[in-house]
């Protein structure tokens, strides 16, 4: 088996590639609220622009490292190269006019194509959306009151928190959701732990050639399950007239072009077995599985912002 095999299976044995958070996303009798839909895309916005701004500067990483490469060494990086810009251009919304004009973004200006972007712009109609409908009443005012008083202490303490999320939800400035980042985003109160140390490693990973390949082996391993979950989301949520087809283009183009990103990641995978040799294989392992453990705690986050951490239904 090759060495880039092994390291596809480490991301598809793990809970970044199958989780309770996608199974729910699939089950339409799991029960949603869009304002807890809203506070997992804000923290998914912070992803998405984290990683695929990193992705920039690791070209350039690449880049400085080709331009005083030679021989052999020079070949591998410029195909290297070649691989990392073609995912990272994708990124930026360049290439593929008829994937989004098939998909609803033919008006969408050059300049506004870039995924993270418009992920945003879909995040800005939930949050429309969840600040113009009324608050349901908080449980366990709705739904009875446990006669158990450690039960009941427990109770009342989530609805005061879900109350307060969302308050925040309610206040959030969508002016401010462009600027947002990973050093302002706690003034939100909306962002969960696991968010800021997922997007932490991933911008620590991309200033290392080999750290760039584990960020991108992961993240394309399992970015198709993450768009297929997410759609499935986003239909129940956005049933009737919510979402327009250019809110969704983040969606629809993601699907095929995701399958093409797993196969060019794996590709960046062996071009670094070749350019290190095997002797850092367990360094590339690492990275891998430390990021699918990262991956698989946000999942268990975003499973507990919208689905209060339902696990799915047992198949036997």
């Amino acid at each position: 088996m090759k060495f880039s095999e092994d390291i596809d299976n480490v991301v598809r044995e793990s809970n970044a590639f199958d989780n309770d958070f996608f199974a729910n996303c699939h089950d339409e009798s799991r029960k949603v609220h869009i304002n807890d839909i809203t506070r997992m895309a804000l923290n998914w916005y912070l992803v998405t622009k984290h990683f695929g701004l990193s992705a920039q500067e690791y070209d350039a990483l690449l880049a400085r490292r080709l331009k005083y490469a030679s021989g052999k060494k020079a070949k591998i990086l410029q195909d290297l190269l070649v691989e990392s810009a073609m995912i990272s251009g994708d990124d930026l919304g360049i290439g593929h006019e008829r994937l989004y004009t098939e998909n609803g973004g033919a008006e969408i200006p050059h300049n506004e194509k870039l995924h993270y972007k418009l992920w945003g712009d879909m995040t800005k109609t939930l949050i429309k959306r969840a600040q113009d409908i009324r608050w349901p009443i908080s449980f366990p005012y709705g739904y009875g009151v446990p006669e158990d008083e450690a039960e009941r202490k427990k109770a009342f303490e989530k609805a005061d928190n879900k109350e307060r999320q969302d308050q925040l939800v309610k206040d959030f400035d969508i002016g401010y959701l462009d600027g947002l980042n990973i050093l302002n985003a706690s003034a939100t109160g909306l962002i969960h732990s696991s968010t800021y140390d997922l997007v932490s490693r991933i911008e620590d990973e991309f200033t290392s050639l080999e750290g760039g390949v584990a960020v991108y082996q992961t993240v394309e391993s399992i970015a198709y399950n993450i768009v297929v979950a997410y759609s499935d989301l986003m239909k129940r949520v956005g049933s009737g007239e919510m979402f327009t087809e250019r809110d969704l283009v983040y969606l629809e183009i993601h699907k095929p072009l995701e399958k093409d990103h797993d196969t060019q990641s794996t590709s960046m995978i062996d071009l670094a077995d070749r350019y290190f040799g095997q002797r850092y294989r367990p360094v590339i392992e690492t990275k891998v599985r430390e990021l699918s453990g990262l991956f698989g705690q946000f999942w268990e986050g975003m499973n507990d912002i919208v689905f209060k951490g339902e696990t799915r239904e047992p198949t036997s």
